[in-house]
C-alpha cells in the first residue's frame, strides 16, 4: 500500500514543481516583468546589477504560501517565530560569509543604496517568498513526507542542489554559494517547521550581502 501511495504522490508532485519551476525560470511566456534597474554598479569594483519584478516567480511562491502552508497569524506565533530565525541567523552568515571569502567574491564594502526600497520589495517578494516557497514550502516539504531512512536529510539537499544549479549562471562558485545557502534554509525550515522563518533568513542574508559587502561579487 505504501508503495502504491509513493507513487502516486510522485506522480502528482513532479508535474506540479516542473510547471512551477518553469514559471520560477521565466520560461512560461505571456509575462512583462517590469525591469527596475538596468547594469547599474553599486560600487565600481561591482558586476553590474540589473533588476526586475518577476511577477512569474512571485505568483508560484504565493499560491503555495496560500494554499498548501499554515502561516503564522497571531503576534506571539511572530515573536517565536522571530526568536527562532535571529539564533540561526548569525550562524547562517557565518558560514557564507567565509565561503563568500574564501572565492574571492566579495570584500567588506559598506554602503547605503540608493532606492534600496526597490531592492527591498523585489528581494521579500520576488525573490525569496517565490524560491522559499517553491523549494522549501513545496519541494522540502513534500520530500518530508518520504517514509525512508535518512528522508529528512534528502529533503534538505535535494532542493539545496536544485537551489544551487538554479544559478548556474553567475559560475560555478555562485552555485556551489547558493547550495550552501539552500541547504541552511532548509535547515532552518526543518527545525521550525515555520517556512516565514527560512524566507526571512534567506532575505536577511541577502541584506546584509548588499548593505555590508560587494554586490551582487567582485567585477574582477
Amino acid at each position: 500500500y505504501y508503495k502504491a501511495a509513493l507513487k502516486i504522490k510522485i506522480i502528482l508532485w513532479l508535474p506540479i514543481f516542473l510547471i512551477a519551476l518553469a514559471f520560477e525560470t521565466h520560461k512560461i511566456p505571456g509575462f512583462n516583468n517590469l525591469l527596475i534597474w538596468h547594469k547599474i554598479q553599486f560600487t565600481p569594483d561591482a558586476v553590474p546589477f540589473t533588476l526586475y519584478w518577476n511577477f512569474d516567480k512571485t505568483i508560484v511562491g504565493i499560491i503555495i504560501l496560500g494554499v498548501t502552508l499554515n502561516l503564522a497569524h497571531t503576534v506571539t506565533a511572530w515573536k517565536d517565530l522571530w526568536s527562532k530565525v535571529i539564533v540561526r541567523l548569525p550562524l547562517v552568515i557565518f558560514i557564507i560569509l567565509i565561503l563568500t571569502l574564501l572565492f574571492g567574491y566579495v570584500r567588506f564594502e559598506p554602503k547605503l543604496p540608493h532606492n534600496l526600497w526597490l531592492w527591498l520589495v523585489s528581494n521579500l517578494l520576488f525573490t525569496c517568498v517565490a524560491e522559499e516557497g517553491l523549494f522549501r514550502g513545496f519541494l522540502q516539504q513534500s520530500l518530508q513526507q518520504l517514509k525512508f531512512c535518512y528522508a529528512n536529510y534528502i529533503a534538505i539537499i535535494i532542493p539545496a542542489i536544485i537551489f544551487g544549479l538554479m544559478h548556474y549562471a553567475g559560475g560555478i562558485k555562485y552555485v556551489i554559494l547558493a547550495s550552501v545557502a539552500g541547504i541552511l534554509y532548509g535547515w532552518v525550515y526543518k527545525v521550525t517547521q515555520r517556512i516565514e522563518a527560512s524566507i526571512l533568513t534567506h532575505f536577511l542574508l541577502n541584506l546584509t550581502h548588499i548593505l555590508l559587502f560587494t554586490y551582487p561579487a567582485l567585477l574582477y
